[in-house]
């Protein structure tokens, strides 16, 4: 079967991105980890592991290791699937109407050198390809100013690519709109959704994405 490129690729960017993580949901290994049964499948992927160092890649070798810790989280998915509405998956709840909007401000830039790095190379892959790359920030309930967002904005501007900035968007700035201070909730999902929808459209019109 033929394999499809795609015309544009939407990038939900986030401070996780560059910062180091302090939870292994969210390190540069356990997103390696999710990639690793697909080895040798795409060379995109494995590029990815050769970033990584040569001792991670003589190890994917291994088909065993590739599916390591994985059988449970097969078994489950495929008996137990999670509910799904075509990739969407619905928070309902809301924050409370008295909540104040928080403030963080994070100077610090001490980025993790290899997540930078591949950022970099999402970058450089959809220039190859010839594809339209768009970052964008996402609603929070913050006023936060963070440092590994301005330095991804920095990316997007060397780059030429789209930075749409969402984050602190006054039609969305309402509890009703959040589950927490991160995630939209079903009715703030819908009401982004159709937002963005009309900004690339807006985009495309005037710059033929």
């Amino acid at each position: 079967m033929k394999e499809r490129k795609p015309k544009i690729v939407l990038y939900d960017v986030s401070e996780l991105d560059l910062l180091p993580s302090r939870t292994a949901t969210f390190t540069l290994e356990a997103a390696l980890d999710r990639l690793a049964p697909h080895y040798g499948e795409y060379a995109e992927i494995d590029s990815l592991y050769a970033l990584a160092g040569w001792q991670e890649k003589l190890k994917m070798f291994s088909r065993m290791y590739r599916y390591n810790s994985k059988l449970v989280q097969l078994i489950k998915c495929h008996f137990i699937p999670s509910w799904e509405d075509a990739g969407y998956e619905a928070l309902y709840g809301n924050l409370p109407e008295n909540i104040k909007l928080s403030f963080t401000n994070t100077p610090d830039n001490r980025f993790e050198y290899n997540k930078k790095q591949y950022l970099n190379k999402l970058v450089k892959l959809t220039q190859a390809e010839g594809i339209k790359l768009i970052f964008i920030y996402s609603p929070q309930y913050s006023n936060d100013r963070l440092a590994a967002i301005d330095e991804i904005k920095k990316i997007a501007q060397n780059n030429h690519i789209l930075f749409l900035d969402f984050s602190h968007t006054p039609e969305l700035m309402s509890p009703s709109f959040f589950k927490d201070k991160r995630h939209l909730n079903d009715t703030g999902a819908r009401k982004f959704s159709a937002l963005l929808a009309n900004t690339l459209l807006n985009e495309s019109l005037s710059a033929n994405l």
